[in-house]
């Protein structure tokens, strides 16, 4: 198991259970004691979750609920529609994407539409991407399971059994918060497992998150930053740029690119 494999399960163990004691989570994992302190001193610099006196325990974060889907879709609109037509550059000519749930990943759905490949097969777990690409007759596939009533998006057990089955050319995935620690996290256990899922069994992965979410941090670590292929955003600061090095992860700042073409 790698390290961040580790990370996940240790994240995943606390949502079923508040509090761990680092020998119980050992032989869970089935590694040694000293193996899990260093993932949970990692965690508790995160902020994910605190350390206490033989274990860790889950942090509180009952405030940190996800956002309306009206809200969401208010926010950062024009970051949005730039990261979407940057993203459908990366998009492969045939074979089979994924398409993460979020306000940032419907912009591109919207692009997809536009620009009609019958070769092209979509899986999500979002409604309204799934509707944004019904009317346009693009060939999709929603995963089953259950419905979130405040993020619209379909996750749980079912969901991550069916989503095994696929290998995706690219995936594009969305998240509320990336620190300077590499955490890129998310406000529900489900989808982050979800999403998980989606980043292994894609060639290339693609993190789409706009400059506002820089240095947010929600409740559950989705993944490590370095798990990503690219980040596309809206603009980039130098820390931002400084992870995306330290990490090997290509940044692609998608308002400079257009400011670029339109100057040529």
């Amino acid at each position: 198991m790698f390290h961040d494999e580790k990370l996940e399960k240790i994240a995943e163990l606390l949502q079923l259970q508040p509090y761990w004691k680092s020998i119980a989570l050992a032989q869970t994992l089935g590694v040694s004691k000293s193996t899990v302190q260093r993932c949970l001193h990692e965690l508790h610099n995160s902020g994910i979750a605190e350390r206490i006196h033989g274990g860790i325990r889950r942090k509180d974060h009952a405030s940190q609920k996800p956002l309306s889907l009206n809200d969401r879709l208010s926010k950062d609109i024009r970051a949005k529609e730039c990261i979407a037509i940057a993203a459908i550059e990366l998009m492969p000519q045939n074979g089979c994407i994924y398409l993460d749930a979020g306000t940032t990943t419907l912009p591109l759905a919207h692009a997809i539409a536009k620009k009609t490949n019958p070769k092209l097969e979509v899986v999500t777990n979002d409604v309204a991407i799934t509707l944004a690409l019904a009317r346009q007759n693009i060939p999709h596939i929603i995963l089953s399971g259950c419905m979130h009533p405040v993020t619209q998006s379909l996750s749980g057990p079912v969901s991550q059994s069916q989503i095994m089955d696929f290998n995706f050319q690219i995936c594009f995935i969305s998240a509320d918060g990336i620190d300077s620690r590499g955490n890129v996290t998310g406000p529900l256990v489900n989808e982050a497992m979800l999403k998980r899922a989606a980043i292994r069994n894609s060639e290339k992965k693609v993190l789409l998150a706009a400059s506002s979410k820089w240095n947010n941090r929600s409740n559950i670590l989705i993944t490590k930053f370095r798990n990503f292929d690219i980040w596309i955003t809206d603009k980039a600061s130098a820390a931002m740029k400084s992870l995306c090095r330290s990490n090997n992860v290509k940044l692609i700042v998608a308002g400079q690119s257009l400011t670029k073409k339109k100057e040529g």
